[in-house]
C-alpha cells in the first residue's frame, strides 16, 4: 500500500490531519508485494515520485484508521470520505495498468 505522507497536524477524523480531506483511495490490482491501495488526502492529487509513500497497514490504525473499513474492496474500487460523507464507486480503468 502507499499513502501520501501526512504532516504533524491536529487529527479530527479517524486520525487523520484535517489538513489532509477529503481522504481518497484507490486500488489497482496488488503488485510486487504490494496491495494496490493508494491513499492520499485533499482536493488535489499529484503525480510527483515522491506524492506517495510505502505506509504498511498495521500504521493506518495510528496515522488515519478512518480508512480501515474499505481496505476490504476489490481492486477497481475507489472511495472519498470526510466526517458525515462517503463515496464509494467502482473504476474500471484501475485494473489496466500500462
Amino acid at each position: 500500500m502507499y499513502a501520501a505522507r501526512p504532516r504533524q497536524q491536529d487529527r479530527d477524523f479517524g486520525q487523520c490531519p484535517r489538513r489532509y480531506q477529503p481522504i481518497n483511495g484507490l486500488r489497482h490490482p496488488p503488485e510486487a508485494g504490494t496491495s494496490g491501495w493508494f491513499i492520499w488526502g485533499g482536493q488535489e492529487f499529484s503525480t510527483a515520485s515522491d506524492f506517495f509513500k510505502p505506509l504498511h497497514i498495521h500504521h493506518l490504525q495510528e496515522r488515519c484508521n478512518a480508512v480501515l473499513p474499505y481496505l476490504a474492496l476489490p481492486p477497481g474500487w475507489r472511495f472519498l470520505i470526510v466526517p458525515d460523507y462517503e463515496d464509494v464507486w467502482y473504476d474500471s480503468s484501475l485494473l489496466m495498468l500500462s
